[in-house]
């Protein structure tokens, strides 16, 4: 399980395009819940947490689940009594699985990037995006349109992995800088505030670990 899993992650951080990444996680759809699984899911479990903890009561408010894959994010949401969640990947595949689930209110198909989502202002109470920002993933650019789509005093939890020059292997030094950088230029703008950052163990009995942020939108 874990050769099998480096060698996906190393494929996937190596990636230089959006339709590479669908295409390998296209063909991952199938197990990718039996994997996270055996891995216990700690993670996702952790954003859903953070996501409870902010909302409090407000067991109605709109979600999203930013990069929902299968859903894994929005099945703890649910078990925490979420009842207005969407979900947002670019892997058609995967959103399959995640209809699967029937915990979603509604699926949305796009890529994550400095274009415009089809989705209003303010829209989002919440915004939880797990896994998403790494190399071979979601570009740095699209932050500012989480925040766009997020409501004026709404949080956004995302993970990433530590600020190290490798990952699996592979050369993270650039994408993990440009990120800092755009998170840094959101705060700096008084797009948002940092509220909370710590370090998680991402999957249990294997050695990778994540930065999980919390971010309050001020505009």
């Amino acid at each position: 399980m874990e050769e099998q899993l480096y060698a996906v992650r190393t494929e996937l951080y190596s990636s230089s395009s959006q339709q590479q990444t669908d295409a390998i996680y296209s063909k991952w759809a199938d197990t990718y819940d039996q994997h996270m699984s055996e891995l216990g899911k700690i993670n996702y479990i952790e954003g859903a947490n953070d996501v409870a903890r902010l909302l409090g009561d407000r067991k109605d408010a709109l979600v999203l689940d930013c990069g929902a894959g299968t859903g894994l994010v929005g099945y703890e949401l649910k078990k925490l009594g979420f009842v207005n969640l969407h979900a947002l990947d670019a892997c058609e595949e995967m959103l399959k699985k995640a209809k699967e689930k029937n915990i979603y209110q509604k699926l949305i198909t796009a890529e994550l990037g400095p274009n415009r989502l089809d989705i209003p202002d303010g829209t989002y109470a919440a915004i939880v995006s797990i896994g998403v920002f790494s190399p071979g993933h979601a570009p740095t650019e699209c932050l500012p349109e989480l925040v766009r789509i997020c409501t004026k005093g709404g949080h956004i939890v995302l993970s990433h992995p530590l600020p190290e020059k490798e990952i699996v292997g592979v050369n993270s030094e650039s994408y993990m800088a440009k990120l800092r950088n755009t998170i840094d230029s959101l705060k700096n703008d008084k797009k948002w505030i940092e509220v909370e950052t710590r370090e998680i163990i991402a999957h249990r009995g294997y050695d990778y670990k994540n930065i999980l942020s919390i971010f309050q939108v001020l505009q």
